[in-house]
């Protein structure tokens, strides 16, 4: 994250931008990374879940009834 472009991009985040805006802005490709996500059934757990998977990732998720 140390360069230019990362911290232009960056920058533009705020308190609105939503996980998967990150995911795209950041051009991130998690695949065969696996990721552990708790209170996924709700709220931002479950918008981080999302995004996690459209970046390729293997998204384990933990909730509590």
């Amino acid at each position: 994250m140390g360069d230019k472009s990362s911290t232009n991009v960056e920058a533009s985040f705020g308190k609105k931008t939503t996980a998967e805006e990150v995911v795209k802005a950041l051009q991130l490709n998690l695949t065969g990374q696996n990721v552990i996500v708790t209170g996924a059934n709700t709220g931002l757990g479950k918008e981080t879940s999302r995004a996690l998977a459209l970046a390729h990732a293997n998204v384990y998720l933990f909730y509590i009834l």
